[in-house]
């Protein structure tokens, strides 16, 4: 209230309030918990990790190769698998 933090009391069971004097005040409630913020970043990193995960395995049921395309021609062209420099 005016700049200054108050203490604040419990009204009507489910309300907060504080006392003032007559005139116009300006009374701002912030709630900045740092649990807040940590549940926003854990969540959001599970939200990420959920979206790699489903990408990944998109991926492979569209038969996604992590070879280089010439590298799968070349094995795909010669027979033996010594000659294929991925293996």
């Amino acid at each position: 209230m005016g700049g200054k933090e108050t203490k604040i009391y419990r009204a009507d069971y489910r309300f907060r309030a504080i006392p003032l004097n007559a005139g116009a005040h300006k009374v701002e409630f912030v709630y900045d918990p740092m649990s807040l913020k940590l549940g926003a970043g854990v969540t959001l990193l599970g939200i990420l990790g959920c979206i790699e995960l489903i990408s990944i395995r998109w991926g492979k049921s569209r038969g996604a190769s992590l070879q280089a395309p010439e590298i799968r021609g070349y094995c795909e062209r010669h027979s033996k698998e010594e000659n294929c420099p991925s293996k």
